[in-house]
């Protein structure tokens, strides 16, 4: 996809970004006062409820589609590199991907760091996954963007080798998976992403580890091993300083049927975050319901 085949919304909300200064000193209130109202950037779903629930100990909303179609059940855990944003910068891009799946969406509080460094926010979606088994759901998917992407593959390894549940699915959209941002094009200065500086990762990445190595493979979890898991699906775009994650850990997947990966060529970090008002996050969307109707 080049620039002049995108959407005109595609190209205007690059255009809204690129106008933005990229590069202040890092101030930590100020990234959270910038993103509290992050839910405005995508469109209203229809046609979905939302409550408050408490699972495990977590506040959480439930987003539920008008006629939800089965006993299935996704968590999605949201980005916001470990220090920001909230289920509620999220419940509209919840309430859009629970109408694709037909199904209730829990979207949890998880704590933030600097206050809740890892593995606090690790443990606690862990426990939700359990929370949720113990609960009776019998066909669960697990879905982070982001930040809530790692999160969502720390937490599964780490149910792996403690010997708990693990959700029937993963979905993962734009996920920050390497803390130490190692990927070649990333620290050659190649990618160019209108939204993410290296400078403010960085930041995030000390706050979450609170002094653990970057490569410490529950918290980092490219570094990591990736066998016996469920069927993966994750999406990357061009314009992510994260891009390569998701290529790295498609390389190194040990089970390549159970991993499906698609590159969007022209497209931001965390697109799909405009569902509702961008004809290509719309799309990517739709192939989560497809990916979900598909293995579970």
């Amino acid at each position: 996809m080049t620039p002049a085949t995108r959407s005109a919304r595609a190209r205007e909300i690059e255009a809204l970004f690129r106008s933005q200064d990229r590069h202040p000193a890092f101030n930590l209130q100020r990234e959270r006062e910038n993103t509290a109202g992050a839910h405005e950037l995508t469109g209203i779903p229809s046609k979905v409820t939302i409550r408050d629930e408490i699972v495990a100990d977590v506040a959480c909303l439930r987003i539920v589609p008008d006629r939800p179609r089965s006993r299935r059940e996704a968590i999605y855990l949201h980005g916001g590199a470990f220090c920001l944003m909230s289920a509620w910068t999220h419940h509209r891009l919840a309430g859009h991907i629970a109408n694709v799946i037909a199904d209730a969406v829990l979207v949890p509080d998880y704590a933030l760091a600097p206050e809740a460094p890892f593995p606090v926010a690790r443990d606690q979606c862990a426990e939700l996954i359990r929370a949720r088994r113990r609960a009776g759901v019998t066909r669960l998917i697990l879905i982070g963007d982001s930040a809530g992407g790692g999160l969502a593959l720390s937490a599964v390894c780490h149910l792996r080798d403690s010997g708990g549940p693990l959700p029937d699915a993963m979905v993962l959209l734009s996920p920050w998976l390497d803390l130490s941002l190692s990927g070649p094009d990333l620290r050659a200065g190649i990618i160019d992403d209108p939204i993410l500086t290296l400078n403010n990762l960085r930041n995030f990445a000390a706050l979450y580890l609170d002094g653990r190595n970057v490569r410490d493979p529950d918290a980092s979890p490219l570094w990591n091993r990736f066998d016996n898991l469920p069927p993966l699906l994750a999406h990357s775009a061009e314009l992510d300083l994260l891009r390569e994650d998701v290529f790295r850990l498609a390389d190194a997947w040990p089970d390549a049927p159970s991993i499906q990966h698609k590159h969007f060529p022209g497209m931001l970090h965390s697109f799909h975050f405009f569902a509702g008002t961008m004809p290509e996050a719309d799309q990517a969307v739709r192939e989560i319901g497809r990916f979900v109707d598909d293995s579970i």
